[in-house]
């Protein structure tokens, strides 16, 4: 339940591009076991995103035009800007590595700061997530030389990603008009 309520508290109050802010129509939202889905306030965004057991925030960004997702980590632990840290996934598809890229962006939630980290190796990501069932362990190291491990509820997550794909679909455009053929003798107007 905690890990929930942090959640929530994450995507609601936090200034992430992705994370909406207090807006006068609320974006889009829904739940699929641990996992929300939802929309940026600003429209230009949509992610899906599921609260660790000790606190970080684990989602996927994607913007609405098409130009791209983003795996990111949300973490209480201070990281310095420009900084790679290696990070080991564990879930029953297997473990794998990948790297974490400190973006040097900083939110406050509720009492505490959290810190961004882009997932570098974004297909990686998905596929530990997507062929795996119960829990996705992440462990990376922290700035003091100490490790930490979070682990986060797979459930819903399935759904939860098929929500965001289609959140994420650039809207589709009409297709050009067509001009009759001219009716003068050159064809130029």
């Amino acid at each position: 339940m905690r890990a929930w309520m942090a959640v929530g508290a994450a995507l609601w109050t936090a200034g992430l591009s992705w994370l909406p802010p207090a807006a006068a129509k609320p974006p889009l939202k829904a739940s699929f076991g641990a996992w929300v889905v939802g929309e940026a306030a600003d429209r230009d965004s949509v992610y899906a995103a599921t609260g660790g057991d000790s606190g970080d925030v684990l989602g996927k960004s994607c913007s609405r035009d098409g130009s791209g997702c983003a795996w990111v980590l949300l973490t209480p632990e201070g990281c310095a800007a420009g900084a790679r840290a290696p990070a080991l996934l564990n879930a029953s598809a297997g473990a794998a590595p990948v790297t974490l890229l400190c973006d040097g962006k900083r939110f406050q939630i509720g009492e505490a700061d959290f810190y961004r980290e882009v997932v570098l190796d974004p297909r990686v990501m998905e596929q530990e997530i997507t062929r795996s069932t119960g829990m996705l362990g992440i462990a990376y190291p922290l700035q003091s030389g100490a490790f930490k491990a979070d682990r986060f509820k797979l459930d819903g997550v399935a759904e939860a990603l098929s929500a965001l794909r289609a959140l994420a679909a650039p809207p589709a455009r009409a297709p050009a008009p067509t001009l009759p053929p001219s009716t003068t003798k050159s064809g130029v107007f």
